[in-house]
């Protein structure tokens, strides 16, 4: 495999090999998101200059070393470009989503009759007049306990959408004030409504999909930058799972190789009560739902699963 472009950038030639090239490459790549198919955060069609726009954003990100670090090669140099640029773009995507989530949010609290004391900290009239010290992984836990009626938007749309319904949030913020016991910090409670309706942070090296399949079909024999991304599939599967599985309760980490089964089956595979298993386990597969994404691509999906496969499976061992 032709590895030159990955030599040179890495070479003892760094002036004029390093910037040069590694630039050159990180606008060609920066250009293939300019087609149709990924919105841009400002909800603007792409031009050009928006080229050179990702290029500094990639450039000043850590993505900028990380990539070099990792690559093998030119194909897979080329890919992990690709693949950081379209996830700082995904993530400017998510900060605007969440910007109007904070605003829903705080229209709905005010709604609702929140008291806000001291400054950014929210509570119930009812809720006791202190400040929340305990973790947020309580308070996480407590959204995913709701169910939640989630807003779908195509991949193409401007993504002026509420997210979820009014009542959602509701019933999510409740839940979270109920544990809490007192006020919380707006950017807690951002944090944790955000992650419950799908909008938690995005890794500029997480990977989200295979970059080419939302451009459409590609006429001809895969390229070897399509090869070198699939190949890379395995581990960014790997890393999502990872990040899934961090957010699963001990009591869903034990149902989760018991997917499918009956409830009383579940219960006596993960040893414990059929009420329990009954209550956890919709909680389990809207979280796997919310957290794969629906809209994922079905080998996706079953690549995720099959690394929580193993992850349950050096749980239990």
């Amino acid at each position: 495999m032709d590895d030159d472009l990955l030599r040179r950038i890495l070479g003892d030639d760094v002036e004029e090999g390093y910037r040069e090239a590694y630039g050159a490459l990180i606008v060609e790549q920066a250009r293939k998101l300019l087609r149709p198919g990924l919105p841009h955060p400002e909800g603007r069609n792409w031009v050009d200059d928006d080229a050179f726009e990702l290029t500094s954003g990639f450039c000043l990100s850590p993505a900028y070393e990380y990539v070099l670090i990792t690559a093998q090669d030119d194909d897979e140099l080329r890919a992990l470009v690709y693949t950081s640029l379209r996830n700082l773009v995904v993530a400017e995507l998510r900060k605007t989503a969440r910007a109007r989530l904070r605003r829903r949010m705080k229209e709905i609290m005010v709604e609702e009759g929140y008291v806000e004391k001291p400054q950014k900290f929210w509570r119930r009239p009812s809720d006791l007049d202190y400040v929340f010290a305990g973790r947020k992984a309580e308070l996480a836990e407590a959204a995913w306990g709701v169910s939640v009626q989630l807003v779908r938007w195509r991949s193409d749309a401007k993504r002026n959408g509420p997210v979820a319904e009014r009542q959602s949030f509701v019933d999510v913020l409740a839940a979270v004030l109920d544990v809490a016991h007192g006020s919380v910090h707006e950017d807690e409670l951002l944090d944790v409504v955000a992650t419950r309706f799908g909008l938690g942070p995005v890794s500029f090296a997480e990977a989200l999909d295979v970059p080419e399949e939302e451009h459409g079909p590609v006429d001809g024999a895969p390229t070897p930058e399509d090869v070198a991304v699939a190949e890379d599939a395995e581990l960014e599967a790997a890393i999502q799972a990872s990040s899934i599985w961090a957010q699963l309760s001990p009591d869903e980490r034990r149902l989760f190789p018991h997917l499918g089964k009956s409830a009383r089956a579940a219960a006596e595979g993960a040893g414990m009560g059929k009420t329990k298993a009954n209550s956890a386990m919709p909680r389990l597969q809207e979280k796997l739902a919310v957290l794969i994404g629906v809209d994922e691509d079905e080998e996706r999906k079953t690549a995720v699963i099959r690394e929580l496969g193993h992850l349950a499976d050096g749980a239990d061992s």
